[in-house]
């Protein structure tokens, strides 16, 4: 040990002798390619064959022998280097820089083998260190040796080191084609020109790597492939075209060109790329020229990617709507059938479809194409839809051009459908925005010029006008800043737009010609030169709305409403049904033509197209006209609805006109309860007179008299309606209950006192004295009297009245002549003359007025009959009869008259016809008792009237069964000395209908006594002597 310890000191003491502190500074700076970082160690033990170490170095004497190592390497000193590295190899067969050293050192001393072992070792000890990678590299380099080591050095040299890629990449794809691995050769190329930004880059790298070392067909569509899926186009489609030329084209290879081609025009096709068109179209004739020979391989191809290129044929032959048909399938998606037959092209094709609803490929493109072609069908709400899906699904493909010519499609549609306009500006902004896509100037200047259409639309054209003020002349750019002068109404500087435009018109473009036209139309100087102009646009242009909504309104201001004129509005509307200007135009026409029904036919599809704000004048006239003249009520309502779809939920500032009228349709309708829900939240935020009286009317009618009440009462001013609405609720409320005419009275009178002019508040006046009269109370013939000078100032005035009025009004001045010539204290021959004639009269005209009504003749039959002219009392129940004769009114006031008259046979005729008939009019039955009790079957008598009586609860009939049957109490107290035989049920009924009845209407002695009977066997003694008391 002690010889040793002796040895190592002998070995160390020479080499620190040998060099001072400056020699092994500058020895350190010169050595550079060989030093490295990592201090790691290998893990397996070097190829390389080594002695054993006699003996352990400690790190301090290793790190000194390393630097002797390095210092003699940097002075070439090679053998001197490797006897150092042995030494420290011998002590420690892991030193990583000990190999690395000596294999550069075999290189320098051309011993590859040696070189080879070293640097391999090296690379196992520490393999992430590049400095060992490098020195592999140099000895492949240095003996010009290949194997597939090699593959794997340079490899991992790219892997870790960016710099000089190029040059690696051209001596990996080199290696690997030396190898035979064409293949992997071509993918390591296309990796690194995919990394590559610069496209004279990648085409100079191809131009070096490619075309000098591997020219074959199979190079250039591979390369033609990496183009087109990087988006060099125009690479792609001119190697493309030029494969065309080979002549052993065997299946596969023409499958692979025909989707390299394929894939290549669809980019163009989705990015609007600015290439010649010379290639375009020869590309355009390759596809459509092999598509029928590639259909046979469709599953091979790609079935969608078929339809696809078929649907691009379809568009270029001008066929969209077979387009839109095959795009909207493999948009769509389908069913995940078993079995999916889809047909496709002109030779009808039948191919399995694959279910498409998880994947769809190529799905951004169809959504594009699938746009354009609704665009080009100019069905603008089908492009909205499929455009805003496609920005919906967010696909991913934001870096690309077509992404955002996609979303410029959707902001020019949502300028034309005149819809979105936030957002529509907001997509522009953001295509003007993008400074990193390759969008070409003809794609930005059309997102500027919608940009600035987009703010004249909506109402701010000077600022629309500041984008385009300092753009660059071309055509485009005129004609969208002579729309901003006409909108804003700045003739003379849109005339010198339009001529501008017009000047670089050579494409003879509508649009120039529109503007001319319009220009000259609105300044009206040249009516025959902005004829000529908008025809022009026209004939240019046969879908260009606003060119024929111009010439319209120009051949109507000059010929007049002529047919010719009209149907360029209704082309317009046909074109633009979404535009409300051009609608409201036409509808405008169709107002002053009378054409009411083409109008609200309009109107209702017009209405329908949209349901936002500015449309509410359509809902609106059409709901109004269909409610005032029409009287097509449900139509009406369902327009209203449409305004107001929650009416509890329309607040102050909502559309108050719309829930006023939406509750005057349901009320006209009959629903009153929901008529006065929608006034009541009316008249949260608008109590206005009208609407309040609107509310208590529909209140009363729906039977919430109280309600009624209150709403009138809430009207502060004194005014005659809300005072004839409260003497009509009571009014209304006595015919129901029997109650209330008195407070009617006093209401009415005060109405008709402010309004005496109103018809209809002297006619209820007049019903509520009459019913004054009816209804027993104190002086009733002064009551009637009243009522009947009412209802003869009413009827002098009756004249511009609806003929409904009229017959209600001949009703009554019957019914009041008739109980006025009844009463026994007036001169009969006297009443016939001053009120029976003047109340026929009445009625023979109301009859006239509206000869198919039964009641106004059943009403004048009654008045005849009573004012004593039986033949026309029978005329008129006849004529009834023959009206309808199924109705049982008729035949019932027949068989009375025959009664009165002693015909019983008729009369029995009659009253059998009503009640077969109808079974459950009380009426025909009561008729049927009094002839009953006339001819003596007093046993079938009292069932007769019961009958009747539970059928209808009519004051007379009550009465008259009563009496009967307070009679045949009697009649069996009488005979039996008791009343057990009496039905307690039907004594109960009597006791709850009769009272009323006698006291309103018979309030008699005889009357008064039956009641107080019928009381007595109930059991109330105090109501039965009161009864008799009275």
């Amino acid at each position: 040990m002690k010889m040793a310890k002796d040895k190592d000191k002998k070995t160390r003491k020479p080499n620190k002798n040998t060099f001072n502190k400056n020699t092994a500074k500058e020895n350190r700076k010169a050595v550079s390619k060989c030093e490295g970082t990592a201090n790691s160690s290998a893990q397996n033990r070097p190829n390389v064959v080594i002695d054993q170490p006699p003996r352990v170095m400690d790190q301090k004497e290793e790190k000194a022998l390393l630097k002797t190592a390095k210092a003699m390497y940097k002075e070439k000193q090679y053998n001197q280097c490797l006897e150092i590295c042995k030494t420290i190899l011998n002590c420690n067969a892991k030193c990583y820089f000990g190999f690395l050293l000596s294999g550069l050192c075999y290189i320098f001393l051309n011993e590859y083998t040696e070189a080879k072992k070293c640097l391999k070792a090296a690379v196992e000890i520490q393999p992430d260190d590049v400095s060992g990678w490098k020195g592999l590299e140099m000895y492949y380099d240095t003996f010009n040796f290949n194997d597939i080591f090699y593959v794997e050095v340079l490899r991992k040299l790219i892997q870790v080191e960016k710099d000089n890629r190029k040059e690696r990449t051209l001596k990996l794809f080199k290696s690997l084609d030396n190898l035979g691995k064409t293949e992997e050769a071509l993918s390591e190329l296309f990796a690194y020109l995919g990394d590559v930004n610069d496209e004279s880059e990648v085409v100079n790298s191809y131009e070096i790597m490619l075309k000098k070392d591997l020219v074959s067909f199979d190079a250039q569509l591979k390369y033609a492939e990496f183009c087109q899926k990087h988006f060099l186009t125009k690479n792609a489609l001119i190697e493309g075209l030029a494969l065309r030329q080979r002549n052993d084209k065997d299946l596969e290879f023409s499958i692979q060109l025909f989707r390299l081609m394929g894939h290549a025009y669809i980019d163009v096709m989705s990015d609007e790329m600015d290439i010649d068109t010379s290639i375009i179209d020869k590309c355009e004739e390759y596809l459509f020229d092999n598509f029928d020979n590639m259909t046979v391989r469709r599953n091979d191809v790609g079935f969608v990617f078929m339809a696809l290129i078929e649907s691009l044929r379809e568009i270029n032959d001008f066929r969209y709507d077979k387009a839109i048909e095959i795009l909207n399938v493999i948009f769509r998606g389908v069913e995940n059938n078993d079995i999916n037959m889809i047909r496709f092209g002109e030779r009808s094709i039948y191919s399995h479809l694959p279910a498409l609803c998880d994947y769809i490929p190529y799905r951004f493109e169809i959504g594009i194409f699938l746009t354009e072609a609704y665009l080009l069908k100019h069905d603008y709400s089908g492009a909205q839809e499929v455009a805003e899906e496609v920005v919906e699904l967010n696909l991913g493909l934001n870096t690309r051009p077509g992404y955002y010519i996609l979303r410029l499609h959707l902001a020019e549609i949502y300028r034309e459908l005149q819809l979105n306009y936030e957002k529509a500006k907001e997509i522009c902004n953001q295509i003007l925005s993008q400074n990193n896509l390759s969008l070409s100037e003809r794609i930005k200047q059309r997102a500027k010029t919608c940009l600035a259409l987009l703010h004249a639309q909506d109402g701010e054209a000077a600022s629309g006008l500041e984008l385009l003020i300092q753009d660059e002349s071309c055509y485009e750019v005129h004609c969208a800043r002579a729309q901003c002068y006409l909108l804003m109404g700045k003739l003379q500087e849109a005339s010198a737009e339009a001529t501008a435009a017009t000047e670089l018109n050579h494409d003879d473009d509508a649009q120039a010609h529109y503007l001319m036209g319009e220009t000259l139309r609105l300044i009206g100087e040249q009516p025959n030169e902005a004829l000529t102009e908008l025809l022009q646009a026209c004939k240019l242009n046969a879908y260009s709305a606003p060119a024929f909504f111009s010439l319209g309104q120009l051949l109507w201001l000059t010929e007049g409403p002529t047919k010719k004129a009209l149907e360029c509005f209704k082309w317009a509307v046909h074109l633009r049904p979404y535009d409300r200007v051009i609608v409201r135009a036409l509808s405008d026409r169709y107002a002053s033509l009378g054409m009411n029904d083409e109008n609200m036919d309009l109107l209702e599809r017009s209405a329908d197209y949209r349901q936002f704000e500015p449309w509410t004048w359509a809902l609106r006239e059409f709901g109004m006209y269909q409610l005032l003249e029409a009287n097509n009520l449900t139509k009406a309502v369902k327009a209203f609805q449409r305004l107001c779809p929650s009416p509890a939920e329309v607040t102050e500032d909502g559309d108050l006109v719309s829930l006023d009228l939406l509750a005057e349709s349901y009320y006209r309708q009959g629903n009153s309860p929901t008529a006065s829900r929608i006034w009541k939240q009316y008249c949260k935020f608008k109590p206005d007179l009208y609407r309040l009286m609107r509310l208590g009317d529909a209140l009363q009618k729906s039977r919430r008299f109280e309600e009624a009440l209150e709403t009138y009462s809430c009207i502060d001013e004194e005014h005659w309606a809300p005072l004839y609405g409260t003497g009509h609720t009571y009014v209304y409320k006595a015919r129901v209950a029997f109650r209330s005419w008195c407070a009617a009275i006093q209401p009415l009178e005060r109405a008709f006192q402010l309004k005496p002019s109103a018809l209809l508040v002297e006619k209820t006046l007049a019903d509520a004295q009459f019913a004054m009269a009816v209804y027993k109370q104190p002086n009733p013939i002064l009551w009637a009297s009243k009522a009947w000078q009412h209802y003869l100032k009413c009827w002098s005035r009756i004249g511009r009245y609806p003929a409904v009025i009229c017959g209600q009004l001949a009703r009554s001045m019957g019914d009041v002549a008739t109980y006025l010539c009844n009463t026994p204290d007036n001169d009969l021959d006297d009443q016939l003359r001053k009120v029976g004639r003047p109340a026929l009269k009445a009625l023979r005209r109301a009859t006239r007025l509206e000869p198919d009504d039964i009641s106004n003749w059943i009403a004048f039959g009654v008045a005849a009959a009573r004012l004593r002219k039986p033949r026309l009392a029978q005329h008129c129940f006849i004529k009834a009869i023959l009206l309808d004769k199924e109705n049982p009114q008729g035949w019932t006031n027949l068989g009375v008259l025959y009664l009165e008259h002693k015909n019983y046979d008729l009369a029995y005729e009659c009253f059998h016809t009503a009640q077969n008939m109808s079974a459950t009019y009380g009426h025909s039955w009561y008729g049927m008792g009094l002839l009953s009790e006339i001819v003596k079957q007093p046993d079938k008598t009292l069932d007769i009237f019961k009958e009747s009586c539970h059928l209808t609860l009519q004051r007379s009939i009550i009465y008259n069964y009563g009496l009967r049957f307070c009679e045949d109490l009697v009649e069996c107290i009488k005979e039996h000395g008791h009343a057990d035989c009496i039905n307690m049920k039907e004594l109960l009924f009597l006791v709850e209908i009769l009272p009323p009845v006698i006291c309103l209407f018979y309030s008699n002695p005889m009357t008064l006594n039956n009641l107080g009977i019928l009381l007595e066997f109930q059991g109330d003694h105090a109501g039965a002597y009161k009864a008799y008391n009275e």
